[in-house]
């Protein structure tokens, strides 16, 4: 994704409190449209020790497994 020029990540919001922090961002395509989501991250001895990432679709969701 680092060397990638057409689509890019754009962070909107960053909330840090001690060892945890939520990131509000978007992602834009090469094509036109976006993408939104959100990050939250738990921190322990400097790592990153969890990092749970959702994103808001435009309600197309994948089917469930039966």
């Amino acid at each position: 994704m680092a060397e990638d020029r057409v689509n890019r990540f754009e962070v909107e919001d960053t909330l840090v409190m001690g060892d945890r922090a939520n990131i509000r961002w978007r992602f834009h395509f090469g094509g036109g449209g976006s993408l939104r989501g959100v990050t939250l991250v738990h921190v322990r001895d400097g790592r990153i020790v969890e990092a749970l990432a959702y994103a808001k679709t435009g309600g197309q969701a994948a089917p469930l497994p039966d």
